[in-house]
């Protein structure tokens, strides 16, 4: 196994992802909704239940995919449901799979309860890779 490949498969996903989370409730305003992504600068977000757990992601491109106003009142209606999502002690590299084979470019890391505890987006995934193979190209160098 290489060092990159061990590397991800020990590192987990509670020692990578993001906190806070930004989150939306399925019931919030689809406009309003863009709007906070657009002051936190980020692309989308996960979207909560009432009862706190992830039901959703809610991004730029949901929006702009439903294009009828009626359609657009509120979050729930545009969201990608079910939401993907991993656990904080999936590996880097399941997360990495995961991510990959869904086409996402950000996962929300649940608790056993489905509530957000935190995020991964792919800048966090590169952030973790190009360190580590600077470390294993040194190391293969006499």
């Amino acid at each position: 196994m290489s060092p990159v490949r061990k590397y991800f498969s020990t590192k987990r996903a509670s020692q990578v992802m993001q906190t806070p989370v930004i989150t939306l409730c399925v019931n919030d305003d689809v406009d309003a909704a863009l709007e906070v992504l657009h002051q936190h600068k980020i692309s989308g977000a996960p979207v909560v239940s009432s009862e706190g757990t992830c039901v959703g992601v809610f991004s730029q491109k949901d929006a702009a995919r439903t294009t009828q106003s009626s359609e657009r009142n509120a979050v729930v209606a545009c969201m990608t449901s079910p939401a993907i999502t991993v656990s904080e002690h999936h590996s880097l590299l399941d997360v990495s799979a995961i991510m990959y084979s869904s086409h996402i470019h950000r996962v929300p890391v649940v608790d056993n309860l489905g509530r957000v505890v935190g995020i991964i987006s792919t800048m966090d995934i590169v952030n973790e890779i190009i360190p580590a193979m600077a470390a294993e190209e040194c190391q293969s160098k006499p």
